[in-house]
């Protein structure tokens, strides 16, 4: 009886460093440091590849690194176990001699070149997610071990399942809600560029502080009660084509007397409405003024898609035209860092592959002229 109060004890403990560890994505060390003991394991992680934009990445307890930065950058796409794991449903569990005999393992590149120089092969693992956007799977790793893992130790991982699910997607809320509140209008506030949020009817609903400094000067742009409107009628034709055009289209040039045209775009908005306090669909216009001292691009996405300094460096190399890799070799960092990197720019700016972030530069006035 003790034996089961204990074992029962020890899952309690598991399942709330889970949870612990999906309110603060610090604290996951320690719960995978957890379940490989329970385990006698060497390591355990989640992987995520996105179907969206092809990136792989992964977040693992005790994975050497070398071990890490080879199969991320090369051997996910070769692993045998990965065919099985896909035809799982979210929830379910396996374990490595099920999927593929020893004998036909240590047949494998996979195996010679990837595991077994690093003492690597058995596994455990289940699916956690799988739509159209991404597949997230949890696996637990043993190095060469009297016994492999068997199907008990498939059931036990099928039982914390349900909470490793539970967990992510609380995570990925908290995550979804911090990047929510970070490019609200507060954020919107601080960019040296004019910023109009219109509603669905093309009604102002907010203006930031550049903005009303543009109306102000009444040199181009003016508002007529709750319509955004341009002060000659080239520069209203401008604004039009702008607001009714197709949606994404290209930029208008407002014309102005005696300065430098202005250079508006819109972005069309719904996911983040709700955070701009704002009922339905709607469209920010950004209004780029070339005689206006701008910030460096570099904090210009800091401010309006909350991107840390390296992801905004990240996103004007490689919305430049840079692969990873070379983005990678140009700032001095690993093709690993980098894949992360543009996987949360892409996340946080909306895009779904460099051409979207390409367009959305170019859109913001980021790029040099010549792209």
């Amino acid at each position: 009886m003790m034996g089961l109060v204990d074992s029962s004890t020890r899952f309690d403990v598991l399942v709330t460093s889970i949870y612990d560890a999906a309110l603060d994505t610090t604290r996951w060390d320690a719960a995978l440091g957890l379940i490989c003991k329970e385990l006698d394991a060497a390591a355990a992680g989640i992987s995520h590849q996105s179907f969206e934009t092809g990136l792989y990445w992964q977040t693992w307890h005790n994975l050497d690194p070398e071990f890490e930065r080879s199969y991320v950058s090369h051997y996910w796409s070769m692993d045998p176990w990965m065919p099985h794991a896909t035809r799982l449903q979210p929830g379910e569990a396996l374990y490595s001699e099920s999927a593929l005999p020893h004998q036909d393992l240590q047949r494998t590149a996979f195996y010679n070149e990837l595991c077994r120089p690093f003492d690597m092969q058995d596994l455990v693992g289940g699916l956690l997610e799988r739509n159209d956007q991404e597949m997230v799977t949890f696996g637990v790793m043993r190095r060469t071990h009297p016994s492999s893992f068997e199907d008990r130790d498939a059931r036990f991982l099928e039982r914390l399942i349900p909470h490793l699910r539970r967990a992510y997607a609380v995570q990925e809320r908290l995550m979804g809600a911090e990047r929510a509140e970070r490019t609200s209008w507060s954020a919107i506030e601080t960019l040296p560029m004019a910023v109009f949020l219109l509603d669905e009817r093309g009604n102002i609903a907010r203006t930031n502080s550049a903005a009303d400094h543009l109306l102000a000067t009444s040199d181009a742009l003016t508002s007529e009660g709750t319509r955004l409107k341009g002060v000659s009628p080239v520069a209203e034709r401008a604004i039009r084509s702008l607001l009714f055009g197709k949606a994404g289209g290209p930029a208008s040039i407002i014309e102005r007397d005696g300065k430098r045209p202005l250079v508006a775009t819109a972005l069309p908005i719904s996911g983040r409405v709700e955070q701009l306090d704002m009922e339905g669909r709607g469209v920010l216009v950004v209004v780029v003024d070339p005689e206006q001292q701008i910030a460096p691009p570099t904090e210009v996405l800091e401010r309006l898609f909350a991107l840390t300094r390296a992801e905004a460096r990240v996103a004007l190399l490689v919305g430049g035209g840079l692969s990873p890799k070379e983005a990678a070799q140009s700032i001095g960092s690993t093709w690993n860092t980098v894949r992360a990197q543009l996987k949360q720019v892409f996340a946080k700016t909306g895009t779904n592959g460099q051409p979207a972030l390409v367009r959305l530069l170019s859109k913001l006035e980021l790029l040099p002229p010549n792209r």
